[in-house]
């Protein structure tokens, strides 16, 4: 494989002039062919979408951030410059890859484990009683569709969507909420009247018509936020910081046991850790707009992290009793439509570790020599 990616390097090289016989090569290789397609399609839409990269600016600063990676973890470490490294990274992506980055020492429990039941998508009245509803589906998308449809004055419903379901709800003043595994949503059939408001526990990514007149407020146990028209995301376990990240647009955060809310421009996240203490920060949204549109996406993030996710949004327990393995990072996008085997297919192409389903549960282990 390296010197299968030292080739493809050479001929991607600004300039590089290919010999008669690595023309023959490129033409008679379907592997060494499909990656310089990749790394010329990432490098164009890298150019185009971030610009120049400062090669030896990127090179210092990722050893800087990563004192103990070895030599023998970067590919001609000595002679490629970032760039290249950045490309190849961003070509894996766009292919459905995934790109392993330096595992990281850390003092967490490293057995994952975890264990969901079998339920189906419900919207149900005060009372607990299922109403009907009328979902929509296709084969292109990642979500099933509602569409709610206002009932009586003073009714109150609340939308299950169980681990192993997402749902795209739409409310209606035509807002849209993309509802995330084990995530619970509240509304009032007199909802858009006189205020829009929901409950949510879990995480959901809303897209909000603007009306001035009328603000959007989601509500959780921990925190209030109040909208015009926007697009942000919530996210609101119990057992877990509840984070806001604003995409477009602009919130207002009201913490419920602080009288002065927080308001946070696109780009930006606050965090109410389970310590009580508030932060705000920049962050990367793409993981977010990229769920809205169907895709998992994952950059330099934690194995154990990917597979708490695919846990639920597959309804599936994961198991991992080897430490080290649960701390690579990776660099992974894949459609959200794609069945469990062919996600695991995706991990086990890097051949660093194993993930096979057993039963109802993905075990994680070593590849075998």
């Amino acid at each position: 494989m390296k010197e299968l990616t030292d080739e493809m390097l050479d001929i991607m090289e600004p300039g590089a002039m290919l010999t008669d016989e690595q023309l023959q090569r490129l033409e008679s290789d379907a592997e060494l062919l499909e990656g310089c397609e990749d790394i010329f399609m990432a490098s164009r839409l890298l150019a185009q979408e971030q610009g120049t990269v400062d090669a030896e600016q990127a090179l210092e600063q990722f050893h800087k951030e990563h004192p103990l990676c070895k030599p023998e973890h970067s590919v001609r470490a000595s002679v490629l410059s970032a760039r290249f490294k950045y490309i190849l990274a961003a070509a894996a992506v766009f292919i459905g890859a995934i790109v392993l980055l330096m595992p990281r020492k850390n003092a967490e429990d490293n057995k994952l484990a975890q264990e969901y039941s079998r339920q189906q998508i419900s919207i149900s009245n005060a009372k607990g009683k299922e109403m009907a509803m009328n979902m929509t589906t296709s084969a292109n998308q990642a979500d099933r569709k509602v569409v709610v449809e206002t009932v009586g004055e003073d009714e109150k419903y609340v939308v299950n969507v169980p681990y192993g379901q997402s749902l795209e709800l739409v409310l209606p003043d035509s807002s849209q909420v993309f509802l995330h595994p084990g995530s619970e949503l509240a509304y009032s059939s007199g909802y858009g009247k006189a205020k829009r408001e929901v409950k949510l526990k879990g995480e959901a990514y809303f897209v909000v018509t603007k009306n001035a007149a009328c603000p959007f407020i989601v509500s959780t146990s921990r925190s209030q936020t109040t909208v015009y028209g926007t697009e942000f995301n919530v996210t609101s376990y119990s057992d877990l910081s509840e984070k806001v990240t604003l995409v477009k647009g602009s919130v207002s955060v009201q913490m419920r046991d602080q009288q002065q809310p927080v308001k946070i421009q696109p780009g930006q996240q606050i965090s109410l850790h389970r310590t009580g203490m508030i932060s705000v920060n920049a962050v990367d949204t793409e993981p977010f707009v990229s769920w809205r549109d169907g895709y998992f996406y994952f950059d330099n993030t934690e194995l154990s992290d990917i597979l708490k996710v695919m846990g639920r949004c597959y309804n599936v327990g994961v198991e991992c009793h080897e430490p080290q393995l649960l701390k690579y990072h990776m660099r992974f996008i894949i459609p959200r439509n794609k069945d469990i085997h062919y996600v695991l297919e995706m991990i086990n192409r890097m051949q660093k570790v194993n993930a096979e389903l057993q039963g109802n549960t993905i075990l994680v282990t070593t590849v075998d020599d």
